[in-house]
């Protein structure tokens, strides 16, 4: 079957009064965030309104003091959390990535933390390789519709002509008030971001042990600052966090499960890949002797 390279139909998205373009997403040692141009009469707490987010986190997450005002055309990096980005379902502004060159769906999955089915689906491909260039869809910014209509055009939205996503529906949803992604997660230590995830479900869940899998490693940018290690998997429901120990050099991880370990040559008879960086903090290569636990 010929690929897909996201050749779908340019997106408009209507609200019923405006039309919103889809964010380019960026990504720093923070975490990720899109950007906006501040227009004439906004303020903090009106930006804070689009973005579903509160002023102060905007504030802070730009090093900038909310006693003092914003300037027209001002630059802000806006994070996005598990209160106003979700990669699941397609209601929202789509927010989207610009594929770079040696960039596949794994390496972007592990860099931005998204299930690698759910990136399939949100993009209708049919296979893995990705053109350069392209628009892919990560996820979608929830937020008050109604704002984010009328403000979006001033901010650092991608180009309609410039991006080629799938068609989304017209009517969003509220998002549920959930707490922010760091309250969450923390990353006080060099097991990593998720260790604060694998606690919780290890209370609700049964234990599950393997011991030196075959895996495989594939490169990813995250978790050389940040902590966040990411793993593909068999068997293992997407969004587990499963503990990786090394029994070479006693080191312990812990790390997000993408998704399943795509089919292919270089993933015969693997049970698992894990991320460049986790590969790199347990000391081990291919070859390493590691366990597995996770609950379920």
């Amino acid at each position: 079957m010929r690929p897909i390279f996201l050749s779908l139909i340019i997106l408009t998205t209507h609200f019923g009064f405006g039309q919103v373009s889809p964010l380019e997403i960026q990504k720093s040692a923070k975490g990720v965030y899109v950007q906006h141009k501040v227009a004439p009469k906004e303020n903090w707490y009106s930006v804070g309104r689009v973005y579903f987010i509160s002023p102060k986190e905007i504030a802070s997450y730009n090093d900038l003091s909310m006693e003092k005002g914003l300037g027209i055309s001002q630059l802000l990096n806006i994070p996005l959390t598990a209160a106003n980005f979700t990669s699941l379902g397609a209601s929202g502004t789509p927010v989207v990535y610009k594929v770079k060159q040696k960039e596949g769906l794994i390496k972007i999955a592990a860099d931005f933390g998204v299930d690698i089915g759910q990136l399939r689906k949100l993009n209708q491909l049919s296979s893995d390789n990705l053109k350069v260039g392209s628009m892919l869809v990560l996820g979608h910014l929830v937020s008050n519709s109604s704002s984010l209509a009328s403000a979006v055009s001033t901010s650092t939205a991608v180009s309609a002509p410039a991006v080629v996503v799938p068609a989304i529906a017209a009517t969003p949803q509220q998002p549920a008030k959930t707490n922010d992604a760091r309250s969450q997660y923390s990353y006080r230590s060099p097991t990593g971001y998720f260790l604060n995830v694998f606690q919780q479900q290890a209370a609700q869940g049964k234990e599950q042990l393997m011991e030196q899998p075959a895996f495989g490693v594939f490169k990813s940018s995250s978790g050389w600052q940040d902590g966040k290690y990411y793993v593909l998997m068999n068997g293992v429901v997407p969004g587990t966090v499963i503990k990786l120990s090394s029994n070479k050099t006693d080191k312990t991880i812990y790390a997000k499960v993408l998704g399943a370990v795509p089919q292919g040559k270089e993933s015969e008879g693997l049970v698992l890949r894990i991320s460049n960086a986790a590969a790199s903090i347990l000391g081990v290569e291919n070859d390493g002797a590691i366990g597995v636990v996770w609950y379920n």
